[in-house]
């Protein structure tokens, strides 16, 4: 992580980059100070149930589900994100699910 140059007197510029990218992402005035826009969503019950097939096909898993298996269950065991982060900058968009 390297502070951009172009703001060299910015009290903001000695953030680390955890400070930075959590600033970016609760404050809106500071993220469209450095031109960003950052959206944040909950993925819904179908997209997550994409997200579990995904790894359970780059895995090249067979799941066993008994009656007691909820997909909470396997959610959690599975490590599935909850979020989809948008984060565009110069109109590129990269997606990131947490």
């Amino acid at each position: 992580w390297k502070q951009p140059k172009s703001f060299p007197a910015d009290p903001d510029s000695n953030l680390s980059k955890e400070e930075f990218i959590n600033k970016c992402k609760t404050n809106p005035e500071f993220s469209e100070k450095w031109g960003l826009k950052i959206e944040e969503r909950e993925l819904s019950y179908k997209e997550r149930l994409s997200c579990l097939q995904n790894i359970l096909d780059k895995t090249d898993t067979k799941l066993s589900i008994t009656n007691e298996t909820t997909y909470e269950q396997l959610w959690d065991y599975y490590n599935v994100p909850t979020k989809l982060i948008t984060i565009t900058y110069k109109n590129e968009t990269i997606e990131s699910y947490e």
